[in-house]
């Protein structure tokens, strides 16, 4: 049986073989994904739609700038639309659940 050594140093070994062959192809789509959100183009009403970004949220651009703290939705995402109705229908249903609750209350309470 091997010992925690030879596990760390076999763990270590493949994580900078995978780091040096991944590293490349993740700074190429790295930079594909930053012209493309840096393209006014693909900005409308504030609202983004990247078809050569491959990240479904990205960050908001504020002033030409990246907003890390808000991120907002890649409408030309494969993912993009449906998650979109998802967030829709979550919101309606948290409306009508608000709008329930307040209604009861106000029977409740007789106001």
């Amino acid at each position: 049986m091997l010992n925690s050594e030879v596990w760390t140093r076999q763990r270590d070994m493949h994580g900078e073989m995978a780091d040096r062959l991944c590293r490349p192809i993740l700074e190429g789509r790295r930079a594909v994904n930053q012209a493309c959100w840096a393209d006014r183009n693909n900005w409308v009403f504030g609202f983004y739609f990247g078809a050569e970004d491959s990240r479904l949220w990205v960050p908001r651009m504020r002033r030409g700038e990246p907003d890390d703290d808000v991120r907002v939705l890649n409408f030309a995402h494969p993912l993009g639309r449906p998650a979109s109705r998802i967030l829709l229908l979550a919101y309606l249903i948290g409306g009508i659940f608000f709008g329930l609750l307040i209604s009861s209350l106000f029977r409740f309470f007789g106001a």
